[in-house]
């Protein structure tokens, strides 16, 4: 059972380098008081997260992106700049990224728009994408491949204008079962969710097991 993508977050180390980790500050997930972008590479790397009784390491960028290639894994990589990156930051983040010859199997995405025009911008073949937590009326129209939107923020016809863009409508993050079931059957081109299983279970029994006329009145059934 596997994910069309997997999204990890990126964080720069304060010697230009990119490190897999979701938080810049180290306090709740190891515990350190102290910040990525303020750690060279060297004391990031390694460094051993811990999380509902889960535990990993920080790995680096490149390090990730070798194993995801020999996988043939699809990601997801958000940017999440701290204001503290200096001029090179996205030529670095392009370049590592092509050295690793991935740059097919990935989509890009930020909630920092100057960011992913940027990236953009210096390679519009790469897909990119701009994260939108809060949206309300029309989305804008940016020189990206598709949008985020939290699932707060979804409306039936934010897709319809999407499509009208030529871009794609994400969301995310979707874990309960009734959004799920919601989701997969609304015209939107992707959901974010951290329950796999749950959500290709669905997938299979809305395929499989139900008729077009059970689908469209779990469509149009509120969601409680």
């Amino acid at each position: 059972m596997k994910a069309n993508y997997v999204e990890l977050d990126l964080l720069y180390t304060k010697d230009h380098q990119f490190v897999v980790m979701h938080d810049n500050d180290l306090k709740r997930l190891v515990g350190l008081d102290k910040k990525v972008s303020d750690l060279p590479a060297n004391k990031v790397i390694g460094l051993k997260i811990k999380q509902d009784g889960h535990t990993s390491k920080i790995v680096s960028m490149k390090d990730y992106l070798k194993i995801a290639k020999q996988l043939q894994m699809h990601l997801i990589l958000e940017l999440k700049p701290t204001g503290n990156e200096d001029s090179s930051y996205v030529i670095r983040f392009v370049n590592e990224l092509k050295k690793s010859g991935m740059e097919n199997q990935v989509k890009i995405m930020s909630l920092d728009l100057p960011t992913i025009l940027a990236v953009e911008k210096l390679d519009p073949d790469l897909d990119t994408g701009y994260v939108i937590p809060i949206q309300f009326g029309k989305l804008p129209n940016e020189p990206v491949d598709f949008y985020a939107i939290e699932d707060f923020s979804y409306r039936p016809q934010l897709a319809e204008e999407v499509h009208q863009m030529n871009k794609k409508l994400f969301v995310w993050t979707i874990n309960s079962p009734d959004k799920i079931r919601y989701y997969l059957q609304t015209p939107i081109d992707g959901l974010i969710t951290d329950e796999l299983k749950t959500t290709n279970q669905t997938k299979n029994e809305l395929g499989h097991d139900k008729s077009y006329i059970d689908r469209l009145l779990d469509l149009i059934q509120p969601l409680q």
